[in-house]
């Protein structure tokens, strides 16, 4: 999975004369590889729009010229989405005041091998939804890339998990059912049934309940 070391330096600079009282703004960036010896990177910068104050285009999207981007828009809300080849994909929200040039420079970091898809919302840092290579499906909250907090995790051989999630694997509470209809409610440790929970087996129609440890029953 994606992880994401970002380094967001961010100045208001007043601009007196070229956007006096027009509603424009001006949003100037630098993409960076690091910041001991960094370089400028080839990137594609997106901006686009949550909510602003005038008929500008919904999305505008440049390339960097040495590093550099430029974009002159409306004061407002934006979503800023910058991308390159072989690195993390960078997404933040940024607000840019009327009259206000905002300079904004950004570090990305080198990828790991792409797993899957972000196919809707927020897979960086929000809810979204993302399928895997093997068609796996998680659906629910990320942080810097990785599967953290509440989400659902379902498998294409039809196992189901709902619950929580650290560092891409279930941790914390949460039910996994397999196909069969049996299913373990309860704690879990990176991926496995930890701590106290409930072990349900459809065909006998039976539970255990009490305490497990790396997916095996110790006792009630």
């Amino acid at each position: 999975m994606k992880k994401i070391i970002l380094i967001i330096i961010a100045t208001f600079i007043l601009s007196v004369s070229i956007f006096a009282q027009s509603g424009s703004a001006r949003l100037k960036g630098f993409v960076a590889t690091s910041i001991k010896n960094g370089s400028a990177i080839d990137a594609t910068v997106e901006l686009r729009a949550i909510e602003n104050n005038s008929k500008t285009k919904s999305v505008e999207t440049v390339q960097t010229k040495g590093g550099s981007y430029d974009f002159e828009v409306s004061f407002g809300y934006y979503l800023l989405t910058i991308s390159a080849k072989g690195y993390e994909t960078y997404q933040t929200k940024v607000y840019i005041p009327s009259s206000v040039t905002l300079n904004w420079g950004t570090i990305l970091e080198k990828s790991t091998p792409k797993v899957g898809k972000c196919v809707s919302g927020n897979c960086v840092n929000g809810k979204g939804k993302y399928t895997l290579t093997n068609e796996d499906i998680y659906d629910g909250n990320f942080v810097k890339g990785k599967f953290e907090g509440q989400g659902t995790y379902t498998a294409k051989n039809g196992e189901v998990y709902v619950g929580q999630f650290a560092n891409d694997k279930f941790n914390g509470k949460g039910k996994l059912t397999l196909a069969n209809g049996d299913s373990y409610t309860g704690e879990f440790l990176d991926a496995r049934a930890n701590g106290f929970g409930k072990q349900y087996i459809k065909a006998t129609n039976t539970t255990l309940e009490g305490t497990w440890k790396d997916g095996k029953f110790v006792g009630k």
